[in-house]
């Protein structure tokens, strides 16, 4: 592989989360980890999963090796010292918790810090946590995440949202959306062999495969989808659903959509399979709502499923339609509605249709989104902040 040349940053001090988690932070913290590391980089990891990935012996420090492994207050020690001895040219770090760590790090040692930021914690306090806003603990956050935010040098963030909400905290900001690894997912992968034994019978011979992945919050728009079903009453169209359904299995609307002779649940998979799940797909459906959640955020398997050459049809919610051009790349519905949901299902009946905004949102894909492309991007942005 092509290595990416730059003089500006030597040694970095890398806090993130777990790696070896198969989720959107961890996966793109994993990924800029193998980046620094196959272009020459020096790295202090501040994070677990080095030894599950086989990459501890590349690594100055690692927070998962025998000599810090007695208690989470240790590591942060043995940390610093290994930092100081080693002195990083910039401290980059992910997740909140990860990034008020930073803030220390970078006001002991003197080093320029960078913060990634991929939601806002009063907003995950909002939806997760039913924490009402003005309520102490809302304004305890609001303050204090902004105070660290502006603290850094520099943030990244994975969508205009982010960045329109931070900009009176920190000028420096840089948009870094998901970025795929494109071994994984493309064109090329092999279908699951049990979902296409599914779609192979006889009874679905014409019909076109929607395919859902992910949880059933209602921030998904998921029963959107459900009600998009019950009107169109068609046999044209198949619905699998990819995910885990053990708390909705209960429900009265599962019941009658397990029901339905072309409605199926496949329930949680592994993630090494998602990629030939998503292989047999005709459409990938992402039906997001217009909840503030969604606005400040970015949904990481739209740039997979992008990768995967399928045509993907998705609400206009949040930073979608920077990645969507509607009818060129994909095709974008208002929010909200299960309507708009069945006319856009209905405009991707056509298979030329389908194909073509496919290969165009590979296209798209290949040219700015992949992990290569990212992590030049945000060698970039780390020299411009060093060097500021």
């Amino acid at each position: 592989m092509k290595k990416i040349n730059d003089n500006k940053i030597s040694t970095i001090l890398y806090i993130t989360p777990d790696i070896s988690v198969p989720k959107g932070t961890s996966i793109r913290a994993k990924s800029f980890l193998l980046k620094f590391l196959e272009n020459d980089k020096q790295v202090l990891f501040f994070g677990k999963g080095a030894k599950k990935l086989g990459i501890e012996d590349k690594l100055l420090f690692y927070r998962d090796n025998s000599t810090n492994s007695n208690g989470w207050i240790k590591d942060v020690w043995a940390c610093f010292k290994k930092a100081k001895e080693h002195k990083p040219d910039i401290i980059y770090s992910q997740t909140f918790i990860a990034s008020v760590i930073g803030t220390i790090f970078s006001k002991l040692l003197g080093v320029k810090h960078i913060l990634d930021v991929h939601s806002l914690v009063i907003d995950d306090l909002v939806y997760f946590k039913n924490i009402k806003k003005y309520n102490p603990k809302y304004l305890f956050y609001y303050v204090f995440e902004r105070m660290i935010y502006s603290l850094g040098n520099g943030l990244t963030v994975v969508c205009s949202g982010i960045k329109e909400v931070l900009n009176s905290t920190n000028k420096s900001i840089k948009i870094l959306r998901g970025g795929v690894d494109t071994k994984l997912f493309n064109p090329h992968v092999k279908k699951d062999k049990q979902v296409m034994a599914i779609i192979n019978q006889s009874k679905f011979e014409g019909y076109t495969t929607v395919i859902y992945a992910g949880n059933f919050r209602t921030y998904q728009g998921v029963f959107n989808l459900f009600d998009a079903i019950r009107t169109l009453k068609s046999k044209e169209y198949h619905f699998i659903f990819v995910g885990d359904n053990s708390k909705i299995k209960h429900k009265d609307f599962y019941k009658e959509l397990n029901a339905y002779e072309n409605v199926e649940f496949l329930g949680l998979r592994a993630s090494k399979d998602i990629p030939s799940i998503l292989a047999c797909a005709d459409i990938l459906v992402i039906p997001r709502t217009s909840e503030k959640i969604n606005k400040n955020a970015y949904p990481s398997k739209l740039t997979e499923y992008m990768a995967c050459g399928k045509p993907i049809l998705a609400t206009d919610i949040g930073d979608i339609n920077k990645m969507i051009i509607n009818n060129k790349t994909g095709v974008l519905v208002k929010s909200d509605s299960s309507q708009q949901l069945v006319l856009g299902l209905k405009k991707m009946k056509n298979r030329a249709f389908r194909n073509k905004i496919g290969a165009n949102a590979y296209k798209h894909i290949m040219n700015d989104y992949t992990w290569e492309i990212l992590y030049s991007n945000l060698m970039d942005f780390m020299g411009k902040v060093k060097n500021d």
